[in-house]
């Protein structure tokens, strides 16, 4: 995340999320191999993106939980790990979207019972409309670099005529934001542009999403 008002995530505050890495012989190297974050919907259950994982090997990645900071997390290795569209294409279900960009990892072991899962959303975009909701991932710094320890930030939830109309301006063209996509706002701004968590409190849940940033004067906004 970059911007304003980010702070270090405390201790417990976030205790589903998880970071995903590239396993090496050498020691971990925050800007090489930090993939993605993402959430454990079960004990032995990760929920990421398909951006994520596409790419790499089973072998190849580790994932760390229990802790905010990487160095001090336990680790855990995928089993294998399954995207929403081979999940549709075996259970022959339409697929409605071109990108959906959910991917399951199945752990090798379960996770101890001091982590906690998550207890996913069910609202729509809609009920979420004029909430605060808490980003939540680690990521690049204003500084460039990549956080050790787990970040967060406060942003708000924008209904899809406000974001089209904001990103449209941006971007000198029609943007049509669909149902299904979520669009958030900070001033000053808040750039969420890796894999993040969004925790809304109201509904004492977690919701997994991708988001892009686009920055605009002293906002951000970030589409799903």
């Amino acid at each position: 995340m970059l911007g304003h008002n980010i702070r270090l995530a405390n201790p417990n505050e976030f205790p589903s999320v998880v970071t995903i890495l590239r396993n090496r012989n050498s020691n971990i190297v925050l800007n090489r191999d930090v993939v993605c974050g993402g959430v454990l919907i079960s004990k032995q259950d990760v929920l990421t993106s398909e951006h994520c994982i596409i790419n790499e090997s089973i072998s190849g990645i580790i994932i760390t939980a229990g802790s905010n900071n990487i160095f001090q997390a336990s680790r855990f290795y995928p089993s294998w790990w399954i995207t929403y569209d081979q999940w549709c294409t075996q259970i022959n279900k339409p697929i409605k979207h071109v990108w959906n960009d959910i991917a399951i990892i199945r752990l090798t072991t379960k996770v101890g019972n001091a982590i906690p899962i998550a207890t996913i959303s069910s609202v729509s975009p809609d009920q979420l409309i004029g909430l605060q909701v808490d980003a939540v991932g680690w990521g690049t710094m204003n500084n460039g670099s990549i956080a050790l320890e787990l970040q967060t930030a406060s942003v708000n939830v924008l209904n899809r005529y406000e974001c089209s109309q904001l990103l449209s301006a941006l971007a000198s063209e029609t943007i049509p934001i669909e149902k299904r996509q979520l669009c958030t706002i900070a001033d000053p701004y808040v750039l969420v542009h890796e894999v993040l968590c969004f925790v809304y409190k109201e509904f004492k849940s977690l919701s997994f999403v991708n988001y892009m940033s686009l920055k605009l004067r002293k906002d951000s906004f970030c589409l799903q």
